[in-house]
């Protein structure tokens, strides 16, 4: 008998196309060659990270396999790579950005010397940060002031006859404009960032005070686990999925006879095209997969009535 593969794949959300298809064909070559004992034994001590003996390793560098093994194992060393990767330290919204923006140049203005940068840099990112909040804050005054022109607008258009107009909103007013910038804040943002990092004088105290180190992000396949939205559409149930991290979603439903499988969907969404021939109630699972191999939890089960 060959020894079943292990329920830890060799593949990871942000590799390659490519490299994923080759992780899963050495993953495929190693244990279709049906490695037994103490062979098999050290090939998952070795992808699991806790080493192998050097005659352990000695009898697989004898195995026809040695390449897939090998090819196998750098996956392995590249999956935990990409599982423990550090995100961006710069937030995706501009509202959180500017908090951060604001944070880094006060920051650095107090540690910039010791970096080895001089006033002018300050400077600069002081008059990054004052232009950013600036036209932030003129972003929001003015959605709030096109808001309520269009309340006072339909207010005079449909208001109940007799009922007072109030006021016409005034314009907001601009405030002082800040020491005009070149585009590209966030581009020169990324440019200093790694001068700052490269001082001899950094530390990782620094970098978190500047808050220029991204949190950890550890991936864990073992907690994925699709939300299935279910709707009519054209007389057709369309099964409504997210993508996230997996490479495709293994969908299964019930219609009055188990479980069976329906597709493998690696585009959002599905739409199941099995006729209705009289009113029932349909149900719907689903589980991702990554490299053909299923992950995570089930998803809640989902029904509709069709008919």
């Amino acid at each position: 008998m060959g020894e079943a593969a292990p329920t830890y794949g060799a593949t990871a959300p942000g590799m390659p196309t490519k490299a994923r298809g080759l992780c899963a064909h050495a993953r495929s070559d190693v244990f279709d060659a049906r490695l037994t004992g103490a062979r098999a034994a050290a090939f998952r001590a070795q992808a699991q990270g806790h080493g192998a003996s050097a005659r352990a390793v000695r009898k697989q560098e004898e195995s026809p396999n040695w390449l897939s093994f090998n090819v196998y194992s750098m996956c392995i060393i590249l999956k935990q790579n990409l599982s423990m990767a550090k995100s961006n330290y710069l937030p995706r919204t501009d509202k959180d950005r500017v908090v951060w923006l604001n944070n880094f140049a006060s920051k650095f203005a107090q540690v910039f010397t010791g970096l080895g940068f001089v006033a002018a840099d300050v400077t600069s990112i002081n008059n990054d940060a004052a232009m950013f909040s600036y036209l932030i804050n003129q972003v929001e005054l003015y959605t709030t002031a096109k808001e309520q022109r269009v309340d006072y607008k339909n207010m005079i258009k449909d208001g109940p006859l007799g009922t007072p107009g109030g006021l016409v909103p005034v314009a907001p007013a601009a405030g002082t404009i800040p020491t005009t910038v070149l585009p590209g804040i966030f581009a020169r943002i990324s440019q200093l960032v790694p001068r700052i990092k490269n001082s001899v004088t950094y530390t990782d105290a620094i970098g978190k005070d500047l808050g220029i180190i991204g949190a950890q992000q550890t991936f864990d396949p073992s907690q994925m686990k699709p939300l299935l939205k279910l709707a009519m559409m054209g007389g057709q149930v369309e099964v409504q999925w997210i993508k996230g991290e997996a490479d495709s979603l293994r969908i299964e439903s019930d219609k009055g006879n188990g479980w069976q499988l329906l597709s493998i969907d690696t585009v959002p969404h599905y739409t199941d095209s099995t006729p209705i021939t009289a009113p029932a109630v349909w149900k719907y699972r689903a589980m991702y997969q990554i490299a053909d191999e299923q992950v995570g939890m089930w998803s809640d089960v989902n029904s509709i009535t069709v008919s």
